[in-house]
């Protein structure tokens, strides 16, 4: 396995639109909803409230194959296609810098001088409701998620507007927003960013805050990474073991509480 991924969900709510005809219409039980009321339309996923989305993304926190976990073949996940990806065309972006048809996919991010090749989304249970080209409807509005920022634009049940935002994320009329991560130095988890550099190696260890978006979603996320080094950057490899071990209060956060203690076996 190539990496390891855990998150905390902390919060997912949509920000209300401001003119009156706008507002969606109050969903009945939306607490209620679970995966199999999730709706396709134009090959992107739609959840009809925050509330929904949220009860699908704890939904998938306990499945395998998260990629696959919509059956219907009109949808293909981000996270399919993240998967698809082989550790040959990995360590061809790495030597080559060029990114071809996969720069809205992947991306160099800068750590200390050294580009280290990853995925722009790099949540699995935010890039499993994603279609292939990094975009979901929640409530009466769609996002697309970009390597730094996200843009958003109310729909309704105008397809014809979801049409031309899927050909044009960068609307005119969008919303967009910068996506923020920052380190966490929380004392109540006992992890900071580490990093180890062994000749041609590396382990990447971080503890970070995620907000895709105001009033979108924020994710707290520890992850360990191990690279390989190439001419221009760095690309995922194989270990044949990694382990860690996380100390955290379960109840410091409201939402999702994902993490746990454990060793991954590569």
């Amino acid at each position: 396995m190539k990496k390891l991924c855990l998150f905390m969900l902390v919060a997912f709510a949509i920000s209300s639109c401001s003119e009156k005809e706008q507002s969606p219409e109050p969903i009945v039980n939306s607490a209620k909803l679970t995966s199999k009321d999730v709706l396709l339309e134009n090959g992107v996923l739609r959840f009809a409230s925050p509330e929904h989305f949220s009860n699908v993304a704890k939904e998938l926190s306990n499945k395998k194959g998260m990629e696959n976990w919509y059956s219907k073949p009109e949808f293909v996940s981000l996270l399919k296609r993240q998967k698809s990806i082989s550790r040959e065309e990995h360590e061809k972006i790495a030597d080559t810098g060029e990114f071809g048809e996969l720069s809205d996919v992947l991306t160099f991010k800068e750590v200390e001088g050294d580009k280290l090749l990853t995925e722009i989304v790099e949540i699995p249970e935010l890039s499993a409701v994603l279609n292939s080209k990094s975009y979901v409807i929640v409530g009466d509005s769609a996002y697309h998620i970009s390597s730094d920022h996200s843009t958003s634009i109310y729909i309704g049940k105008n397809l014809d507007k979801l049409s031309s935002f899927l050909k044009n994320p960068n609307l005119p009329e969008v919303r967009t927003n910068k996506i923020k991560k920052v380190s966490l130095d929380n004392a109540r988890i006992q992890l900071g960013t580490f990093r180890n550099t062994d000749g041609n190696r590396r382990i990447e260890a971080e503890h970070s805050e995620v907000q895709i978006a105001p009033g979108l979603a924020t994710y707290r996320l520890i992850r360990i990474d191990y690279y390989k080094k190439n001419w221009v950057g760095w690309s995922h490899t194989e270990a044949a073991y990694l382990s860690f071990t996380v100390t955290a209060t379960s109840n410091m956060w409201g939402g999702i509480f994902l993490l746990e203690n454990g060793k991954e076996v590569m």
